[in-house]
């Protein structure tokens, strides 16, 4: 029954037949109430759960069951991966000018997953390890179901490991877009100004970034939006593509001062696309400033995407003034609107 039930859910969501239903609702009885379906899984195995929720009478918007589903499919994993160890669940609210965003993290002291299997975990009927679904049991629906989910309501969810210490599941999703998105009879993207006009002439000045031609690299439907009406707001002129092979193909047809670009996409991703960027420019000269847009903060990435030949870096939730002032610094200061 547990593999039909995964099996109808992800034919739901490519067909997309699963819906939004955005709520409000108070994040220590959402806590609660994930925990309590989750921990039988979790205590069958002798392990035992700590929970860090300290911001349990914040009220949140969005879909409540997904966001449950998607922990209990995740504290789920860790129960069964677990045996006499910790599983821990991390929940909190981040607030920024731009957004806020419910940022949680599932980590256990599991048997972990090979670094090899670590970048298609989120694939359909992928495990850490075929002898896993023998030892564990499994479809290796859960965790695709869980990062389509994620995607759905705008947001991004990545993973870390260590073969026999453990692994750590984190997602970072936006809070009240949803209900923007499907409000009826408004514009729906109106409602989503995150700081006034005057704020944002006092971060950047907007006369010298006026008309730039921004190409945005962002294969999240809710985040390629947000950030189109924020840029536009802002006066720049924006291109939107949805990986990183499509990025390569505008840029390589059009002309642009900068580039957005997502690291983690689809077909080709944001490290790899501007390696071969940059390789091209090698051939033909020119350089065009590539600033990275990330929900990982883990140490080394900035290393990792400077190596690649990125010429700026921001994480997710990304904070307006922030991104404002690495466009206005990745810049030649010669840039003008045309």
């Amino acid at each position: 029954l547990s593999l039909v039930s995964e099996v109808l859910d992800s034919d739901k969501i490519d067909n997309g037949v699963q819906a939004i239903d955005v709520a409000n609702f108070n994040l220590g009885q959402f806590c609660d109430d994930v925990v309590a379906t989750a921990l039988p899984t979790i205590n069958a195995n002798g392990n035992k759960l700590v929970i860090e929720c300290a911001m349990r009478d914040e009220m949140l918007s969005t879909d409540r069951t997904k966001a449950a589903q998607i922990l209990i499919n995740l504290l789920g994993n860790a129960g069964k991966l677990t045996k006499n160890g910790t599983v821990t669940l991390s929940l909190q609210i981040e607030k920024s000018i731009a957004d806020d965003r419910l940022v949680a993290t599932v980590s256990d002291t599991g048997i972990g997953i090979d670094p090899v299997k670590l970048s298609s975990i989120f694939d359909a009927f992928v495990q850490g390890d075929t002898s896993t679904t023998r030892q564990f049991g499994g479809t290796g629906l859960g965790l695709s179901i869980s990062a389509r989910l994620v995607h759905m309501m705008g947001g991004d969810i990545w993973a870390e490991s260590a073969l026999g210490q453990g692994s750590s599941f984190h997602f970072s999703m936006l809070l009240g877009i949803a209900q923007d998105l499907h409000s009826n009879g408004k514009n729906a993207m109106d409602t989503m100004q995150p700081i006034p006009d005057s704020t944002l002439r006092q971060a950047v000045p907007l006369p010298s970034l006026q008309g730039v031609r921004i190409l945005l690299a962002e294969d999240n439907a809710v985040n390629q939006k947000l950030a189109l009406r924020l840029l536009s707001k802002h006066g720049f002129d924006v291109a939107v593509v949805s990986t990183g092979q499509q990025a390569l193909d505008a840029l390589a047809n059009d002309r642009f001062d900068l580039v957005l670009m997502d690291v983690q996409m689809p077909e080709l991703d944001g490290l790899e696309a501007t390696r071969r960027l940059r390789q091209r420019e090698r051939d033909a000269g020119g350089h065009i400033p590539v600033i990275a847009m990330t929900a990982h903060a883990m140490m080394g990435d900035r290393e990792r995407c400077l190596a690649a030949g990125m010429d700026g870096y921001v994480t997710k939730p990304i904070q307006i003034e922030t991104l404002l002032a690495t466009i206005g610094d990745s810049l030649p200061s010669t840039t003008a609107a045309p």
